[in-house]
């Protein structure tokens, strides 16, 4: 048997039909907009901590190469050539030891260090003077007698350059002469010394476009021509060479 069909009210079909309320397009657009907020920020993040990465890779690189470059020249500090350097070390056919020009003119000062060397060009050449140097923000290296810009401005500020000179552990060794030392003083007071020595030097840095990325880092390099020194045993206070 055939159900007759349920009919209903005039109108409702229509009221089954209707579109969103304003209330409802209202909660909507709120809900878009708070999803847009959250992807914007959460974009805006991803893009400060990629430049913040970006600028701590350069100042990492180039706070490496700087260090690198001042280590790889102070190795040179004190350097004598061939045809000088028998003269200024103990050997057996030599009847004494005079002291090494170029190993003692390593000079500290604060954010500044200085020295000379011998190039392996002949005897008579002109021993440059080289060093380094924080001028303002920027350390600067001295290469032929002009002051150049050793790190990058535009990439980092050094806000500070400690170079420092220290023994590595070892105590002098004595080199004996040939004969005691003449008065006054001991027998052995005019014997040469020779100490092994190594330079540290240390850079503290910012980035320029964030200041609150920081690094700080020390290379340190022991110096190729160490030192002889000699005692100073007269009564003019002046180094004596080893007896002959």
């Amino acid at each position: 048997m055939l159900k007759p069909r349920r009919r209903h009210p005039p109108g409702a079909a229509r009221r089954g039909q209707r579109g969103l309320s304003l209330v409802e397009l209202m909660v909507g657009v709120t809900i878009g907009l708070i999803i847009a907020a959250a992807a914007t920020l959460l974009m805006t993040g991803q893009l400060i901590e990629n430049r913040r990465l970006v600028s701590e890779t350069q100042v990492q690189q180039d706070l490496r190469a700087a260090t690198d470059l001042m280590a790889r020249e102070l190795r040179r500090v004190g350097a004598a050539n061939e045809l000088n350097v028998l003269g200024t070390v103990w050997h057996a056919g030599s009847s004494g030891a005079s002291p090494n020009a170029m190993a003692s003119t390593l000079t500290l000062a604060p954010s500044k260090v200085e020295f000379n060397y011998q190039p392996i060009v002949g005897p008579s050449a002109v021993p440059p003077f080289s060093g380094f140097e924080l001028q303002g923000s920027t350390v600067r290296t001295r290469i032929g007698g002009q002051w150049q810009e050793l790190t990058d401005p535009n990439t980092l500020r050094v806000t500070a350059l400690t170079p420092t000179v220290v023994s590595d552990g070892s105590a002098a060794i004595v080199l004996p002469c040939a004969k005691a030392c003449p008065p006054p003083g001991g027998p052995t007071d005019c014997w040469p010394r020779f100490e092994v020595r190594r330079a540290r030097v240390t850079l503290q840095v910012e980035a320029k476009a964030d200041a609150t990325v920081q690094r700080s880092l020390s290379s340190s390099t022991r110096l190729r021509n160490d030192l002889v020194r000699f005692n100073a045993i007269s009564a003019a206070g002046v180094a004596a060479l080893c007896p002959a």
